[in-house]
């Protein structure tokens, strides 16, 4: 059964701990290419490497930088989080990254599209409903 399952892998609280040190870890690390994106593009645009003001605000506009780009190197910080994270599962913990998630040996994917479907049908029926009740918003 599930509670089973816990029983698996690696449980010493050592790993635990170091588990929490190596994600946070990641998450730090991930943080390096935003960083160097935007000092490269300050500099590019600035003439001058942007001041801790300018870095801390995240408008990649006043860097010349794409907003986009500047998404997707903000996005880039939770990829190696969960690089990370899954390097722990795995490498210390000794686990499956889907013996987390269920009890089963395969993962359900009738039950994850009915889970899907339920979701979008509640976010749906909330769209509709703001949708009549303040269209000057769309």
């Amino acid at each position: 059964m599930f509670f089973d399952a816990a029983k698996q892998g690696h449980n010493e609280w050592w790993r635990y701990l170091l588990g929490v040190i190596l994600v946070i870890g990641a998450y730090v690390v991930g943080q390096f290419p935003l960083l160097g994106a935007m000092v490269w593009f300050g500099e590019k645009t600035l003439g001058r490497i942007p001041d801790q003001d300018t870095l801390s605000s995240l408008d990649f506009r006043t860097l010349g930088m794409d907003q986009n780009i500047g998404f997707l190197f903000m996005m880039l910080i939770f990829v190696f989080a969960l690089a990370g994270l899954w390097m722990v599962i795995r490498v210390v913990h000794g686990r499956t990254l889907f013996s987390l998630v269920g009890s089963a040996s395969s993962f359900r994917w009738g039950r994850y599209l009915f889970g899907l479907g339920i979701w979008f049908l509640m976010g749906l029926f909330a769209e509709a409903l703001n949708f009549f009740m303040e269209p000057e918003l769309y």
